[in-house]
């Protein structure tokens, strides 16, 4: 028990200071590391998304058909409104007879 004479109270409180910045620096880093890796895999999957749509045609072939069937339906909708809205006016059309205006 000899040694412990010759350790100072200044050199304890230096090591657990050490110490304490240690542990405050890994949590800091796990942390650091994990919100990093969120990101990366948020990037990532954007990334594969518009490669998915680019690099590989197959794969986008259901969005692509989806996609296409909203834009005629659209238009059907659109054309058959713009049509209706003639109706009872000198520019009637037989759409007006089919849907009985």
């Amino acid at each position: 028990m000899d040694f412990l004479q010759n350790i100072d109270v200044g050199t304890i409180i230096l090591l657990g200071g050490i110490c304490l910045i240690g542990v405050i620096i890994l949590i800091a880093i796990n942390i650091l590391g994990g919100a990093l890796g969120i990101v990366g895999d948020l990037i990532g999957a954007v990334t594969g998304l518009i490669g998915g749509v680019t690099g590989n045609p197959i794969s986008c072939c259901g969005c692509l058909a989806l996609i296409g069937v909203i834009v005629v339906c659209g238009g059907a909708v659109l054309l058959i409104s713009g049509t209706l809205s003639g109706c009872g006016t000198d520019q009637a059309t037989n759409l007006c007879t089919l849907f009985g205006r």
